[in-house]
């Protein structure tokens, strides 16, 4: 829904690594926005830095697609 994208973001953005990896999803599969390849990585990319293990194999699965 248009309401958990905008608490997904301001969660994100404040550093929540579930947050940014459920963005990175969004993003991913275009649910509420514009799928966008490069903006669902930049999210797993953050959240996986972090120790986000969800995210990292997210990154693996998209690096391997390309």
């Amino acid at each position: 829904s248009a309401k958990a994208l905008i608490w997904y973001r301001k969660a994100a953005e404040q550093g929540h690594a579930d947050a940014q990896n459920n963005l990175g999803s969004v993003y991913e599969l275009g649910q509420g926005v514009t799928a966008n390849r490069a903006t669902a990585t930049e999210w797993y990319r953050r959240a996986a830095t972090q120790g986000h293990m969800i995210a990292r194999a997210n990154l693996r699965r998209l690096s391997s697609q390309e």
